[in-house]
């Protein structure tokens, strides 16, 4: 059977592809003449919604409103998971995870348990900026900035009709 594509990431070196495939859970690729199949992990029947690889080569996978989880590169080898109703997911590139749940934003290093920050209600969106000091993230249909360091946190006044889907810092 076929499965719709949300997300595509290619690893770090080029050599490897990984779609997150709705139903179909990850699915990565190597580069040679074309692309052949590499590995398959399937996600229980939940959808596989976000792909991206940190620096290292190691791959982040969001499984819809089930977890985050990570993997060892275009393997798909699972290496952990945090349990949270996940809408959205971000990375710095010393390995702190972002993850946009339905009670809020959390920070997550792997190995570690989350830390919950921000403002409370479903986080449909999170992003670093480029330094990694400070988390945008939408609640209540508010964007909304927390610097990590010193905790300090700005609010957009404005509300987003309908909310904010994704966020972007420009490099």
């Amino acid at each position: 059977g076929t499965s719709t594509s949300f997300d595509l990431a290619f690893s770090p070196d080029g050599k490897h592809l990984v779609a997150a495939l709705a139903y179909g859970g990850l699915i990565s690729w190597k580069r040679g003449d074309g692309l052949a199949e590499e590995a398959r992990q399937p996600m229980e029947s939940h959808i596989a919604r976000w792909a991206a690889f940190l620096p290292d080569g190691t791959l982040a996978a969001v499984a819809w409103r089930d977890s985050l989880r990570l993997y060892q590169g275009a393997s798909l080898t699972p290496l952990d998971t945090l349990s949270a109703e996940v809408h959205a997911a971000a990375f710095t590139r010393e390995g702190l995870f972002a993850a946009g749940t339905e009670k809020g934003a959390l920070l997550w290093r792997p190995g570690s348990p989350p830390t919950a920050v921000g403002a409370p209600g479903p986080a449909w969106a999170v992003a670093f900026s480029p330094d990694g000091g400070t988390l945008a993230y939408a609640v209540d249909e508010k964007i909304r900035l927390l610097h990590l360091a010193s905790e300090t946190e700005w609010t957009c006044q404005e509300r987003v009709d309908g909310g904010v889907r994704t966020l972007e810092f420009s490099p």
